[in-house]
């Protein structure tokens, strides 16, 4: 296969349904109202592709360096790192520029404005579709994408070039104070807070995954720290808590990913190390969480997987751990039921492991389907387990090999590596 096309994935198969040459080279994508639009920072063009008939319908040329895109207020919004943001009308076919600060990278639309996300000045901008006129927030250093859910919209940060501090994770809430808002449903929550906090991690956070039930976020880093952090007084509305030190984990193996046992509360992380670690942590979620720290002191049981545990993934329906083991092209199936924060008689035996593609780097469940997806970089293949055969206590379907389909179109590995995540979007069967 050709570089430079769009794939489209089953999510419920984990074939690739069609492959569409885009005759340029794509790196956003965004689907909404019966349209994919991509952009194509070398050709300087918005694409659209018609997902009835998979076919490339238009391109539009939309900037100097196009990057992320965002649909909204029928229209279609493109970051270019120029310094502008570009409003594509699909109606009019009218192209509008609007100037921001920085070089932009990444968009999102929610609750009737536009967010943009811009490196070197270290900001986002809310724009006002109606006005175009744009508000600025100061967040510091590098950000580099930008994403909306609720009443939040969340921006990653990465250390400044010139000081390499540690990275950072900012919430933005984007209810501005207004007479005529209504409060919030949550009865604890009284006054919406108009405010950008960051809550600085010191090193490098990489995965994170979150507990509804105590309101605790965990974020690795693989210099050997998980931190804990309180949610609920953390966050778009309560910022009271982001200034405090978050509560860590002292996982010296290097925690490179992690995931949440919600019915035994457990916390598992997966140790990569260098690259070249074995373990999973299991941390007591009961006693390590937003409000209470007690055990957030001891060292966390582990137990022993494939080499390079890259990625960790807990099908909540049966208890299973999944465990990518990058440099062994396995995934390692743990029987959480028996290795978690309360019960350790598993953790002492190595767990079964099913063969996947080449360099296993990132693994999803799929409630609906039954599925864990794996992908595999080393050899561009999506791999799919059956969790009703292969899981903690049914071994019959992990003595195969697990079906694999290629992943991406085909490029030079050297300049463009092979895929090695994906996220599994709900209810529409896609990947």
């Amino acid at each position: 296969m050709t570089s430079d096309t769009l794939s489209r994935i089953d999510a419920a198969t984990g074939d690739v349904v069609s492959t569409i040459s885009l005759g340029s080279s794509p790196v956003s994508i965004a689907a909404r109202d019966g349209a994919v639009w991509v952009t194509s920072q070398d050709t300087g063009e918005l694409l659209r592709v018609d997902p009835g008939d998979d076919r490339l319908s238009r391109a539009i040329a939309i900037g100097q360096s196009p990057d992320g895109l965002a649909v909204g207020a029928g229209s279609v919004w493109v970051a270019d790192a120029g310094g502008t943001v570009s409003r594509f009308d699909p109606r009019t076919g009218k192209v509008r520029t609007i100037k921001v600060s920085g070089a932009p990278v990444g968009v999102a639309f929610a609750d009737g404005a536009v967010w943009v996300a811009s490196t070197v000045s270290g900001t986002v901008s809310k724009i006002d579709p109606q006005t175009g006129a744009a508000q600025v927030i100061q967040v510091g250093n590098e950000p580099t994408d930008i994403a909306a859910a609720g009443n939040d919209v969340w921006a990653t940060v990465l250390p400044s070039l010139a000081s390499h501090r540690g990275g950072t994770l900012t919430v933005i809430n984007q209810l501005p104070p207004d007479e005529g808002s209504q409060p919030p449903t949550d009865p604890a929550i009284v006054y919406y807070t108009w405010a950008w906090q960051m809550l600085s991690l010191t090193n490098d956070g990489l995965a994170a995954a979150f507990n509804p039930a105590t309101g605790t976020l965990y974020v690795a880093s693989p210099k050997g720290d998980v931190f804990v952090i309180d949610a609920a007084s953390c966050n778009a509305v309560t910022t009271r808590g982001c200034t405090q030190s978050a509560r860590k984990v002292k996982v010296i193996q290097g925690p490179q990913a992690l995931d949440v046992d919600f019915a035994t509360d457990t916390v598992y992380t997966a140790d990569a190390g260098s690259g070249n670690g074995d373990t999973v942590s299991v941390i007591d979620g009961a006693t390590c969480n937003g409000t209470d720290g007690s055990g957030c002191g001891r060292a966390p049981r582990t137990i022993t997987v494939g080499s390079g545990a890259w990625w960790v993934a807990v099908d909540q329906a049966s208890g299973t751990v999944y465990v990518a083991d990058n440099n062994d092209g396995t995934v390692s199936v743990i029987n959480g039921a028996l290795c978690n924060a309360a019960i350790t008689s598993g953790c002492g035996s190595i767990p079964p492991t099913v063969t996947t593609g080449a360099d296993p780097q990132f693994v999803a469940v799929d409630p609906s389907s039954g599925t864990a997806f794996v992908m595999n970089q080393g050899d561009n293949t999506l791999s799919g387990i059956n969790t009703s055969r292969c899981n903690g206590t049914v071994m019959a379907g992990c003595r195969n090999r697990a079906q694999s389909e290629q992943a991406s179109p085909d490029t030079d590995p050297g300049y463009n590596p092979f895929p090695n995540a994906f996220a599994l979007v709900a209810q529409t069967g896609s990947a």
